[in-house]
């Protein structure tokens, strides 16, 4: 695939050429004339020039050129999605192909919505954070504190969500200086939803239907006012809820979710995408954590992970990639296992919070757990997702 800048963080509007992007270009062009040379060269010199072997030796060529292309025709509905900057859906094994807001995202197909649990909601922290594996942005009922059900489901669980804390500004009377806690599932299975620090009026097991009133939010546990710390995860995977609040078919983290596409093709992204490699391997000083620095988000012991398993590293990855994901980079192996606020996913125009500033083009955060041969927030093409 030909990788393009954007200068104005939606379009494709200056392209910058250097000798190794114009080599990427016609690499994929060459290799896909070699079927057509092979079948020209079997019906040319054959013993027998019959009209069934060229057809034969041609039909295959194009059977192989066909296979070939096909992750650049995802590529290419993505690209027209954008351009015309509207949902659609196509036949390609019910993935679905969208843009929302300047961000192009490959999905599976569309489930169940994820409706606001205010009706006046005001975003006071927008960027995923808390202890790892519930990472969550905060969310304020502006001048209304009734907290509904963001969808139909049930309660999975409601309490005290078990974290002892000194920075309280009020005792609850059962859960004491811990958070309280909900606990919710969809119906379909899609989205599990927990929340933190308010007044709950639904208890566990009790059937939930979209836009019923569940709570009110409150300041209980480690927090500094009013507000509801939301949890989201879309099947299985640790997601942000402003992403998909009010959308009937979110969008995977910017580039991600078409990176997964393409694995899942067995095809790589390398010289497409980029790595920003960072490490936190504790013989190279790199060890950082939130509160439990002995597990990592996927639940494995950190400690277990150190020097590898069988030959792989663990991995801090971005949010949309699952845990068990793997990809290889400088002769390694690594394994998604782990996650880490500032792991993201970014498009030119968006705003890194680890280089504090825009990037330029488009890359993906790792967090390497071993010593990589690179320095910090090195970008990186060499690698590949292994299918």
């Amino acid at each position: 695939m030909c990788h393009f800048y954007r200068s104005d963080g939606k379009y494709l509007v200056i392209p910058k050429l250097p000798v190794e992007m114009i080599l990427a270009c016609l690499k994929p062009l060459t290799v896909l004339l070699l079927p057509f040379l092979a079948a020209w060269l079997i019906t040319s010199y054959a013993p027998t020039r019959s009209r069934a072997l060229r057809v034969a030796a041609f039909g295959s060529a194009a059977t192989v050129a066909l296979v070939s292309c096909l992750p650049a025709l995802v590529i290419t509905a993505v690209a027209i999605s954008e351009i015309v900057g509207t949902e659609h859906t196509g036949g390609l094994d019910g993935l679905t192909l969208m843009t929302v807001g300047g961000k192009t995202a490959v999905t599976p197909g569309a489930g169940s919505s994820v409706a606001s649990i205010y009706t006046r909601p005001r975003t006071t922290q927008a960027n995923l954070h808390g202890l790892a594996g519930f990472q969550g942005v905060d969310v304020v009922g502006d001048g209304d504190p009734l907290i509904y059900a963001p969808f139909d489901g049930r309660v999975a669980s409601a309490g005290c969500d078990g974290y002892k804390t000194t920075a309280y500004l009020k005792l609850h009377p059962v859960c004491q200086s811990e958070a309280t806690w909900l606990d919710m599932r969809s119906a379909d299975g899609r989205y599990r939803m927990v929340l933190l620090h308010g007044d709950y009026d639904v208890v566990a097991g009790q059937e939930l239907k979209q836009g019923q009133r569940i709570g009110t939010d409150n300041c209980w546990g480690w927090c500094t006012g009013n507000h509801s710390h939301i949890i989201l995860w879309d099947r299985g995977v640790l997601v942000s809820y402003l992403d998909y609040v009010g959308k009937g078919t979110p969008p995977a983290r910017d580039l991600a979710g078409l990176s997964s596409v393409l694995a899942a093709l067995g095809y790589s992204p390398a010289n497409d995408m980029g790595l920003r490699i960072s490490h936190y391997e504790p013989a190279a000083g790199g060890i950082n954590c939130d509160s439990d620095c002995g597990h990592m988000a996927s639940g494995d012991v950190t400690w277990d992970w150190t020097g590898g398993k069988g030959g792989v590293y663990a991995a801090a990855c971005p949010p949309a990639w699952p845990f068990g994901t793997r990809f290889s980079y400088a002769g390694a192996t690594y394994e998604c296992r782990d996650r880490g606020g500032w792991i993201q996913c970014y498009e030119p125009g968006a705003y890194d919070e680890a280089l504090k500033r825009d990037a330029e083009t488009s890359y993906c955060w790792v967090d390497l757990y071993n010593t990589p041969p690179v320095g910090y927030g090195t970008l990186a093409y060499d690698w590949q997702f292994i299918k």
